[in-house]
């Protein structure tokens, strides 16, 4: 009988039983308790390309429950997954704007104040 390196490897699969997933091992990560965040641009660049960020001139984000103390010192009675526009070169000396129950009506409210036509979210871990 002539060698098949097909057969075996057949034959070592058939040996080792059906595959199972990996152990996961570690701690398993935190829960995710950042915020939606969309940035703000007047141009009309819908050609596909990434923005430049330092270009948008607002943002949204959604409240997440870390925000709250930080908006409370900052004026803003806010609840978790509302939504603020901030705007400013500066993110400690930003403007903010809100609470805004819906995503729509703080783009909207950006749209007319700062001319954001355009909406871009940040990955993960930005």
């Amino acid at each position: 009988m002539q060698y098949n390196p097909r057969m075996s490897k057949r034959n070592e699969r058939e040996q080792r039983g059906p595959l199972t997933p990996r152990k996961k091992t570690g701690p398993a990560p935190p829960p995710f308790d950042g915020s939606l965040q969309l940035f703000g641009f007047q141009d009309g660049n819908r050609d596909g390309s990434v923005p430049d960020y330092d270009d948008s001139v607002c943002m949204c984000t959604e409240v997440a429950s870390g925000d709250i103390a930080e908006l409370a010192a900052r004026g803003i009675t806010a609840s978790v997954g509302q939504f603020i526009i901030s705007a400013g070169e500066d993110c400690s000396a930003n403007q903010l704007f809100g609470p805004f129950d819906k995503m729509e009506d703080a783009t909207e409210f950006a749209r007319e104040k700062f001319g954001a036509e355009r909406w871009v979210g940040t990955p993960v871990g930005f």
